[in-house]
């Protein structure tokens, strides 16, 4: 029992350093060759700055949205537009979703002309931030308080069955148009199973959809941090111990406070051992501001559930499996329901890192055959370098798509 409790708090250094948070390993030497645009005290600000008053510092126009769910989830969403402009109701929506252990801000921190939101919103689209349960920006509740043990029963089925509703029917309502939707990560994961559901609040509104870092199986994940998830089942280790929540911001005030602040090249290190080697896309001079923004809380169930993807070892995606009792308690049978994911009908936009050790691309090709109308491609990148990446320009792309200027969209490509 020792042995397992040192474990554990052994991974909980490790995620409170932000394991997660980066992807690319980085070489002692390089940071100091970087020229870099921007002051030290620049970025230092910037890392410290939440989305609202970030956004208001670069000059672009921003609303904070609270949209309630019918379970009670009080999520905060951002809005903005173009740089030095005021905010307007006629121009075409795009809505951005996060990743696991990530918030709103992944979209805005990369250097300003390369952060996706930023460039969205320059090119005239009325972009929205979304924040999923749980995460910094995502901690209240019509009735419960985030240190109830009850706020964090939750995992990513449950974003998809309450957030991504209520979102879609706020923005529909709001702005009275049809809903682009970018995913990255988690973020197409949710997506995925919300489609596959026929969820009427998503397939009445959404235009299209761009699925940036795929994950719908796990099957040949090389992510050592979530490989070691799976076979340790940390995630049952953790609510052992009564650890209930992840990447609060409490814990991730005082990582950037004691260590990251002024050695972002420790984070940085840290986090990269359990993700992959590959650094040929990596904005290096940044690497204080998306510490000090990454990673964002969610719950200890989450992570079980990509656990659960995982160790399932299968192209299957399926809700969270509590075990055989509660499971026909819940879903009125033994094994958890799958989401069938030959039903959906929507074209899907799969972009694809193939240096990715979470979306691999064995994986993500068997995706692409399942789905009924797809584009495949695939850039040389890995998991975040999608948002955080010195090379954006496979943003060219998505933006053809967004107006309708995609070569060949009716067919699969390799």
């Amino acid at each position: 029992m020792r042995l397992k409790k040192l474990m554990v708090i052994t991974v909980l250094l490790f995620v409170s350093l932000g394991i997660n948070a980066l992807e690319e390993r980085t070489t002692f030497g390089q940071e100091s060759r970087l020229v870099k645009a921007v002051s030290r005290k620049e970025l230092e600000l910037e890392a410290k700055l939440p989305f609202v008053e970030y956004v208001r510092h670069k000059g672009y126009p921003v609303e904070a949205h609270e949209i309630t769910t019918k379970d009670g989830y009080k999520l905060t969403f951002h809005r903005i537009q173009a740089k030095n402009q005021r905010v307007m109701v006629s121009k075409p929506v795009v809505y951005l979703q996060h990743g696991m252990f990530h918030s709103s801000d992944v979209w805005i921190t990369n250097d300003e002309e390369k952060a996706p939101a930023f460039i969205l919103a320059n090119k005239g689209y009325d972009v929205w931030c979304g924040n999923v349960r749980g995460n910094g920006y995502s901690l209240g509740h019509t009735r419960l308080k985030n240190t109830d043990a009850q706020f964090w029963e939750f995992t990513w089925q449950h974003m998809t069955e309450y957030d991504l509703p209520a979102a879609f029917a706020y923005i529909s309502n709001l702005t009275k148009k049809k809903i682009n939707y970018i995913g990255h990560s988690l973020g197409t994961t949710i997506m995925f199973a919300a489609l596959s559901l026929n969820i009427k609040e998503v397939v009445d509104n959404i235009d299209k959809y761009i699925a940036v870092g795929p994950v719908a199986f796990m099957r040949h994940v090389h992510n050592p941090f979530l490989k070691m998830a799976a076979k340790t089942d940390m995630g049952n280790a953790l609510l052992a111990l009564g650890v209930r929540d992840l990447y609060t911001p409490g814990f991730q005030t005082l990582r950037h406070k004691l260590v990251c602040s002024a050695m972002p090249r420790v984070c940085s290190n840290l986090a990269n051992m359990f993700t992959e080697g590959d650094d040929s896309n990596r904005n290096f001079g940044r690497e204080i501001v998306y510490l000090g923004h990454a990673p964002s809380g969610s719950s200890t169930r989450t992570l079980m559930h990509l656990q659960q993807m995982v160790n399932a070892n299968a192209y299957i995606l399926q809700k969270f499996d509590y075990g055989r009792a509660k499971n026909i308690e819940i879903y009125g049978q033994a094994t958890p329901p799958m989401y069938k994911l030959t039903r959906i009908k929507q074209r899907i936009y799969l972009f694809v890192g193939k240096k990715d050790p979470l979306a691999d691309t064995q994986d993500a090709k068997v995706l692409a055959e399942l789905l009924p109308n797809v584009v495949y491609r695939e850039y040389n990148f890995g998991h975040i370098s999608f948002m955080w990446g010195k090379d954006m320009s496979y943003f060219n792309d998505v933006l053809k798509i967004l107006s309708s200027q995609e070569e060949e969209a009716t067919k699969k490509s390799d």
